[in-house]
């Protein structure tokens, strides 16, 4: 999951970059330039969110190895 939201942060900073690159050379407006802007941040706080979930997976997992089976008898 990690690695996906990984990826559309990668292709979301590079249309902001080409959004930008349009927009110098007048084949863009700031609508799109914010746009992708605001898009970029949503799969910056989504790759955060799928970091944080694994992590925390991670930890759970860690937490049920821990634990005897059959109730410590």
């Amino acid at each position: 999951m990690t690695g996906a939201a990984r990826a559309s942060r990668i292709l979301g900073e590079r249309r902001l970059a080409a959004e930008q690159r349009r927009f110098e050379v007048g084949l863009s407006n700031t609508f799109f330039i914010a746009q992708a802007q605001r898009d970029l941040a949503l799969d910056r706080n989504r790759e955060q969110s799928a970091i944080l979930d694994y992590t925390r997976s991670l930890v759970d997992f860690d937490a049920v190895q821990q634990i005897p089976l059959g109730g410590g008898s």
